[in-house]
């Protein structure tokens, strides 16, 4: 499955690469977080966070918070537009400029 990212923060911009903390809400706290795959045309960025749920567990049926650390390598100083996965026809869109 695909798991919304709800918000992001940026933890370190260096000359060449970003690192960021996506935070996801999922169903139940027996997900994990299995990955988040990043495409990236020229200074834009796509990101989707990746999940899954073995469905033999026993799991309380609250959502829960996850959080997933994303490295975005980058060319040179600019504007960069982020652009990351909340469902088929919404996504949380934000631009970074690195000085």
């Amino acid at each position: 499955m695909t798991a919304p990212v709800d918000s992001i923060r940026v933890t370190a911009a260096e000359s060449n690469a970003l690192s960021l903390i996506c935070y996801v809400t999922v169903p139940d706290p027996c997900w994990e977080l299995t990955g988040a795959d990043v495409k990236q045309a020229s200074r834009d960025f796509s990101v989707k966070v990746r999940a899954r749920r073995e469905k033999s567990k026993i799991c309380i049926a609250i959502p829960a918070r996850l959080e997933i650390p994303v490295r975005l390598r980058v060319q040179q100083a600019g504007d960069y537009e982020l652009r990351f996965w909340r469902s088929d026809t919404s996504r949380l869109d934000t631009t970074l400029m690195i000085q």
